[in-house]
């Protein structure tokens, strides 16, 4: 089986949305948000902002 790389752009679902909100709530650092979700550090930036999610050190 072929790993899956979630760097190539796919969208954002919910259980996504809901790990970003927990992941933020607990003010881990973009960095660590970024390795537990498999996107890059910009693209949880990019979400956590037009979401309206406050990030630590953000």
């Amino acid at each position: 089986m072929t790993e899956y790389d979630r760097t190539t752009g796919e969208p954002w679902n919910d259980a996504d949305l809901d790990q970003l909100r927990i992941l933020a709530a607990e003010d881990k650092a973009l960095g660590v948000i970024a390795v537990q979700l498999g996107r890059t550090e910009r693209a949880v930036l990019h979400k956590a902002k037009a979401e309206g999610i406050s990030l630590m050190g953000a």
